[in-house]
């Protein structure tokens, strides 16, 4: 059956033999589209119920464009058909038209969600750039209006700012950064999240629409900043108990030693009390004056 767009028929497809698209697939989701989330358990109660009623776009391999979760619904739910719309349009043209429809999601999290698909476009505003800086040196104080003119008009009339485009790879670039594993608090809640990344924090924010790029960009900053002392610290701290750890198990060897060994292992421990610092001789004094007490209550 072909629709009033002549790239576009609707066809009955084989859930099975669709996959999604490498452009759709790379594309971060809203917990609550994921696999159990809230909006994802409405649409397999709606299908369940009504089946598919939309169809899924797709291209003309049977990659999926726009209907993802759809289709992962009709996976669980073993339906042996669902409805699709083959289309002939550029393949990111669709899934970019896809999310602006989005009405829930805000300009930040679209702009995020929709990164990848003005990459492209971004670069080859950086080329024309370049290609005016090599040809017209005199240009320079207005190479930016020239070189980006194309693609900051596309971002305008599709909504959207160069800065938020801008902001949006600021982050991917400090996430890309630092993959490591940390402990982050809300400014907001007070509330500490345990072993996670800079993305695998900030990212779920954004698409639920908690946190813009800009203050999502600043708060993984300072969450970079306040990671560096208190760690160092931690560091440190940890060692000097190793170390006391370490010695511990030393004293158990103490009566083995002959008088000679033990001449040499006074001696290094007059040359260890002589260099601690005051505060750390105070408690290592406090310390043997206590346990001589427990000591002699025992004997009592």
């Amino acid at each position: 059956m072909e629709s009033k767009n002549t790239h576009t028929r609707i066809e009955l497809r084989d859930p099975a033999d669709l996959r999604v698209h490498p452009l759709k697939k790379s594309m971060p989701k809203a917990a609550s589209w994921q696999k159990g989330g809230e909006d994802f358990n409405r649409l397999l109660d709606d299908i369940r119920e009504r089946g598919v009623i939309d169809p899924l776009k797709v291209d003309a391999t049977g990659q999926i464009l726009d209907g993802e979760s759809c289709w992962l619904v009709a996976k669980i739910l073993h339906l042996p058909e669902v409805p699709v719309a083959v289309t002939g349009e550029e393949p990111a043209t669709v899934i970019l038209g896809s999310l602006l429809n989005r009405r829930h999601l805000t300009k930040g999290a679209l702009m995020w969600t929709a990164f990848d698909l003005f990459v492209p476009e971004y670069e080859a505003a950086m080329r024309r750039r370049r290609t005016i800086l090599r040809e017209n040196p005199n240009v320079l104080s207005i190479t930016d209006s020239i070189g980006d003119r194309s693609f900051e008009t596309r971002l305008k009339r599709l909504g959207f700012s160069k800065d938020l485009f801008d902001q949006a790879k600021q982050l991917r670039v400090l996430f890309a950064k630092h993959t490591e594993k940390r402990s982050i608090t809300s400014k907001e809640t007070k509330t500490t999240v345990h072993n996670v990344t800079l993305r695998e924090y900030y990212e779920p924010l954004i698409l639920a629409g908690e946190i813009g790029l800009g203050a999502a960009y600043a708060g993984a900053q300072s969450s970079i900043r306040n990671a560096v002392t208190p760690q160092i610290q931690r560091t440190q701290a940890t060692l000097f108990e190793l170390g006391l750890g370490t010695l511990r198990t030393r004293f158990v060897y103490w009566t083995e030693l002959s008088e000679g060994e033990k001449s040499k292992a006074t001696a290094a421990i007059y040359e260890t009390v002589e260099a601690m610092p005051e505060e750390v001789r105070d408690e290592f004094e406090k310390a043997i004056r206590a346990a001589k007490k427990t000591e002699g209550r025992k004997a009592a």
